[in-house]
């Protein structure tokens, strides 16, 4: 099953009743729960945005504490040379939203490209900031 949730494309700041009016006036995406014996084991967002010109979607894996669980490339529409390597991606394994989730700070920066990383560390907050939002504060996560 699936529940349908905003994704919101600006930064997320961390004014939540800020945080859900924006929501409410974007668009909806899916995000899937995953079950296992009646049980939620996770969630997964996608996350659409442009890297620089063209759009990127990935798979966000959270689990039911807030954490990043996994995060998968979808589609990827800019030149391969501007892909995310997978070994800076493991970086936001088991993240969760904090001010500090940000480039150059807890997340380092891609040489080459500075877009990239700030473009996958934005949609990675803004999924965390959907979890919290509408998941966690409606009781649902743990």
């Amino acid at each position: 099953g699936f529940v349908l949730v905003g994704l919101v494309r600006h930064e997320d700041g961390s004014d939540q009743a800020r945080l859900e009016a924006q929501l409410a006036r974007s668009a909806s995406h899916a995000a899937h729960v995953a079950s296992r014996d009646g049980r939620v084991v996770g969630y997964a967002f996608f996350e659409t945005h442009e890297v620089r010109t063209l759009p990127e979607t990935l798979l966000v894996v959270v689990s039911p504490e807030g954490r990043v669980g996994k995060i998968l490339l979808a589609a990827f529409y800019e030149p391969p040379d501007y892909e995310a390597p997978a070994a800076w991606m493991k970086q936001f394994d088991e993240a969760t939203l904090t001010p500090d989730l940000r480039v150059n700070r807890d997340i380092q920066g891609i040489a080459g490209s500075t877009l990239t990383a700030h473009a996958v560390t934005s949609g990675i907050r803004r999924v965390l900031a959907l979890y919290e939002v509408l998941i966690r504060a409606d009781g649902e996560g743990s």
